[in-house]
Formats: structure tokens, C-alpha cells, sequence
């Protein structure tokens, strides 16, 4: 993607790379919240910090929803830089 992206000059191809970042993101912290739930839970060890950081990142899957909710916008985003390339073609080129 980086060597595309020096030789046609397109930001789609970033959008591109940062919606399959966005993906690899949700995708790891949903196997970790899944391996929780079959493993029935985290084991709290009375560290207070520790015990509620895992809780709220994981066993609310957290971080599993703020990749999907990621995701979803940055394809709102790449699909309004698309609908801008074409229907107003006029006006973005370089």
C-alpha cells in the first residue's frame, strides 16, 4: 500500500490501510473478550485498578464496540471520498 501510495498519489489508499488497522483492532479485541467469556471470566486478584481496567475494557467489550463504531466510519469516510471523486469530479482535481 505505501509503494501504491507513492505512485498513483491517492488518499484512498490510506483510507484503505487505516479501515484494515481499524479491523485488525476489533478483530484482536474481540478474540481476547471471547477467550474471557469460555475461560468464564477474569480472576480478580483484589487490585482494585487492575481488577476494574479489565472489567470495563474487556468484559464490557469496550474496546470491541469502539473498533466496530471506528469502522463504521471510516467507511462513511471513504465512501463520501469516493461519492466526492466521481459525482463532483470538477472540483478535486489536483
Amino acid at each position: 500500500m505505501v509503494r501504491a501510495r507513492r505512485q498513483f498519489g491517492s488518499s484512498v489508499h490510506t483510507l484503505i490501510t487505516n479501515q484494515c488497522a481499524m479491523d485488525l483492532f476489533t478483530a484482536v479485541f474481540m478474540a481476547c473478550t471471547l477467550v474471557l467469556m469460555v475461560a468464564h471470566g477474569y480472576r480478580y486478584n483484589g487490585n482494585p485498578i487492575l481488577d476494574g481496567a479489565v472489567c470495563m475494557l474487556f468484559e464490557s467489550v469496550a474496546l470491541t464496540g469502539l473498533g466496530v463504531t471506528t469502522g463504521i466510519l471510516g467507511l462513511i469516510v471513504i465512501t463520501l471520498e469516493r461519492y466526492f471523486k466521481i459525482v463532483h469530479a470538477s472540483t478535486s482535481l489536483k
